[in-house]
């Protein structure tokens, strides 16, 4: 995904990451203590700083409807925290950063899907400072991940 600076590092879902060495999901938990009951979902990326969760990605590659783009968000905005099969308590505090990546390959050329997502992200964004531990919402659209991977690190650390 690119290289960024210390203290952020980037954890990446198996499916993500290609990787079989640290075959791990990302789980996202409601409420103490860590269990099933308390699990909530799955992302296919964070971005960790020191002990918060700095940046929660998701990347949608084959539906594009409004439950599935807004049913992503939900689930994460619900979570407390983020903790590793180790038991590294993640916490996810009140200025963490939710992307959306939108896989655009399948889109019609004059599909509305583009306009659409322009209204769900004004109305998630209109919500994010009385509903949830996320501050900042954000959706790119890509043809493939290295497409909208400049887009992700401009948010993720922007440039000074």
């Amino acid at each position: 995904m690119g290289v960024l600076e210390e203290p952020l590092k980037v954890v990446l879902d198996p499916a993500c990451s290609g990787s079989t060495d640290e075959q791990q999901r990302i789980p996202l938990f409601m409420d103490e203590p860590k269990s099933w009951e308390n699990q909530i979902c799955n992302v296919d990326a964070i971005v960790i700083e020191v002990n918060r969760v700095h940046t929660i990605i998701e990347i949608e590659e084959t539906s594009i409807l409004p439950t599935k783009i807004c049913g992503k968000f939900l689930t994460s905005a619900l979570a407390e925290f983020y903790e590793h099969k180790n038991n590294a308590r993640r916490c996810i505090l009140s200025n963490t950063k939710f992307i959306q990546v939108v896989s655009d390959k399948s889109l019609k050329s004059a599909t509305k899907k583009r306009k659409q997502a322009e209204i769900i992200k004004k109305k998630i964004r209109e919500m994010l400072p009385n509903f949830t531990t996320i501050s900042e919402y954000y959706i790119f659209w890509a043809s493939d991940l290295d497409e909208a991977c400049s887009q992700i690190i401009n948010v993720i650390q922007p440039q000074h």
